[in-house]
């Protein structure tokens, strides 16, 4: 007789153990954290993951440098509070929103 396929998963899962097959039977408790071990997943994984998710909407990440003169010109044009210029959450918006009115916009959020 052939061992059953062992199985895998974060949750509740059925993971078939050598010892289940050979008629031991251990506590769905025990097998849960044996899956959950299996299947832990590396933060640089998850960076990966969101890279390749990004990359197939069509959409990529990079690192800008603003000049003094452009967050000038985003409160000028009134997407940036004043207050709020040294604030890198803040830049972020007001750089999304003029975007989002520029003639490179087409639609997509």
């Amino acid at each position: 007789m052939t061992p059953p396929t062992i199985g895998y998963g974060i949750q509740r899962a059925l993971c078939v153990t050598r010892s289940q097959f050979d008629g031991t039977v251990m506590s769905d408790e025990k097998s849960a954290s044996m899956a959950v071990q299996e299947t832990r997943i590396t933060a640089g994984a998850m960076r990966m993951r969101a890279s390749r998710r990004r990359r197939r909407e069509g959409m990529r990440c990079i690192t800008i440098e603003f000049r003094e003169t452009e967050i000038d010109r985003l409160v000028d044009l009134g997407h940036l509070r004043q207050a709020d210029r040294d604030r890198r959450n803040e830049v972020l918006r007001a750089l999304y929103q003029f975007l989002e009115e520029s003639a490179l916009s087409d639609g997509h959020h």
